[in-house]
């Protein structure tokens, strides 16, 4: 059990009732959630276990926010986009979908990746850990402070832009933190001379030009790696023209 997915091991205790108790070991569930809590520690992990979920390791998986590394958070966006009218029709209206992506990895780093294609057509890039500009996937860092996830990648132009978002773990059901809802989305970069200069005029020295989004704004939904061929996500505009998260 050790060497499945922590979402495995849930299916195989809905199968019995011994399965249910042998999936409850501590064992089990200190090994995921050390996985899970890297970041911070192991000492660290292990005192927040004792101190505030009374050493049962059960409890702190269930309750305690985390990222979840066995799969994708994807967010679909649309929005209209008007057509060419014509001399006997009025101006068509078009659905434009496109798709926001983040795989994390437990050590601090995840990678992005924005596309008009499908979870099932984007999941082969972001099985690898490194970067791969020519697939416009991005490698950064990530960090948490509970439910709060800060993110911080360079974007390969010119300006040499950084994407900083905050984004707020949620749950459809207990434990699953299978949601990401963005707090904020902001594209920095250096300030040119002139407009460092202006910027000082008024009182700002940092010298950072920031650029907040406020389009493409939608949650994150979390995807398992086994379910990226079937998820509902991966529907045309045609079929499903709106999801909630």
């Amino acid at each position: 059990l050790l060497r499945c997915s922590p979402a495995a091991v849930g299916n195989v205790a809905c199968t019995c009732r011994q399965f249910r108790w042998l999936t409850r070991h501590d064992r089990i569930w200190r090994h995921f959630s050390l996985r899970a809590w890297k970041w911070w520690g192991k000492e660290h992990t292990i005192h927040t276990c004792i101190k505030e979920y009374k050493s049962c390791w059960w409890s702190m998986w269930v309750a305690r926010p985390r990222l979840r590394w066995e799969g994708i958070y994807v967010a679909r966006n649309t929005y209209i986009k008007p057509g060419m009218a014509s001399w006997t029709h009025q101006p068509p209206c078009h659905i434009v979908v496109y798709y926001r992506y983040l795989r994390f990895y437990p050590d601090g780093y995840y990678l992005a990746k924005t596309s008009p294609d499908p979870v099932r057509k984007v999941a082969n890039e972001l099985y690898g850990r490194k970067s791969r500009p020519k697939h416009n996937v991005w490698y950064g860092e990530w960090t948490m402070d509970e439910g709060d996830v800060r993110t911080r990648h360079k974007y390969n132009n010119t300006q040499e832009t950084n994407i900083e978002g905050h984004v707020r773990l949620r749950s459809t059901s207990e434990g699953a933190n299978n949601r990401l809802d963005y707090q904020s989305l902001n594209a920095t970069g250096d300030l040119d001379p002139v407009a460092a200069v202006e910027a000082a005029e008024r009182g700002d020295h940092t010298g950072i030009k920031v650029d907040r989004c406020k389009n493409g704004m939608a949650p994150y939904s979390f995807v398992p790696f086994e379910e990226v061929d079937t998820h509902c996500l991966n529907n045309p505009p045609q079929i499903m023209d709106f999801y909630i998260a």
